[in-house]
């Protein structure tokens, strides 16, 4: 009779559960009694049988942890397939993300050529505008007024001069002041001149169109909204003319020996129109007269 150590081998990695069976083995090994029968070891005490069932629980506990370790690695395949998909998402947002940034950036170098264009083209227009010149030289006078105190007769009528040009309409410079984006209050534009700034971008080259919004312009300069009726005769010119007044320059009192009664009418709404603003502007004359009077009253 002799003593040997049984070996437990497993094709699982040696983890703690098989160190544990080992463990378990050898001691119980150590204190059986192996007989030779036939070819065949076995155990002849108590003890073998003990190790035996100890062997199958081990066996149970490892087949068990390598079903759940086959369990755990078909999850990770499955997370880290999912971990792949989004990745390869996240890289195409990324680029075009990227793709969109280089677009806007490209637009904003675009927009900020043209800014700089019309910024020169303002400052050549400015240096050929009497108006804007008439501006700035009454700059000059007004702090020879006002600081120090030099003004001469001369400094009031170009101070004088300036106030003109400076609250004086005109409409298609201003247009463009909102085609190139520098204001965004559109509704402004359009309740001082009753168009639209795109609308008056086409009367580019219709002076008598232009002319009638300049003086519409004046008059919301000096004396606020354009009352009710004086209005009304507004919309009846611009009626009567129709989408005409953005391609043909409508000449009032040209005779050519042949009138349409489209062109009468024409020619009767913009008659009426002069003649209402004619009238409303005296009325208001009219009353900044009185007020001026009054006031002079009060002071006394």
């Amino acid at each position: 009779m002799s003593y040997q150590t049984l070996q437990y081998e497993s094709d699982e990695p040696d983890t703690h559960v098989s160190k544990r069976a080992k463990k378990a083995l050898d001691i119980q090994t150590k204190a059986a009694t192996l007989s030779e029968s036939r070819g065949v070891k076995t155990l002849a005490n108590d003890r073998g049988h003990t190790m035996l069932a100890t062997l199958d629980e081990m066996r149970s506990q490892l087949e068990r942890v390598s079903a759940e370790n086959k369990e755990n690695k078909g999850q990770i395949a499955k997370h880290e397939e999912e971990i792949a998909t989004l990745t390869g998402r996240m890289s195409a947002t990324e680029e075009h993300t990227i793709a969109a940034r280089a677009k806007h950036k490209e637009e904003i170098a675009t927009l900020t050529g043209r800014m700089s264009a019309t910024e020169e083209h303002a400052i050549a227009a400015r240096e050929n505008d009497q108006s804007y010149l008439q501006i700035r030289s009454r700059y000059l006078s007004v702090i020879k007024r006002d600081r120090f105190h030099n003004a001469k007769q001369s400094d009031h009528r170009i101070i004088d001069n300036g106030n003109k040009s400076a609250h004086s309409s005109d409409p298609l410079v201003e247009a463009q002041i909102f085609d190139n984006g520098m204001r965004l209050d559109h509704e402004t534009y359009s309740r001082i001149y009753g168009f639209r700034f795109d609308q008056v971008m086409k009367l580019r080259n219709k002076p008598v169109a232009l002319a009638m919004l300049t003086r519409r312009g004046n008059y919301v300069s000096q004396y606020g909204d354009i009352p009710s009726n004086l209005k009304v005769c507004f919309e009846k010119w611009y009626e009567g003319m129709g989408e005409t007044l953005f391609t043909v320059d409508f000449v009032p009192g040209k005779e050519d020996g042949s009138i349409t009664p489209r062109e009468k009418g024409m020619r009767a709404a913009y008659a009426q129109l002069l003649q209402s603003f004619s009238i409303h502007e005296k009325e208001k004359e009219k009353e900044k007269d009185k007020e001026k009077e009054k006031k002079k009253n009060q002071s006394r």
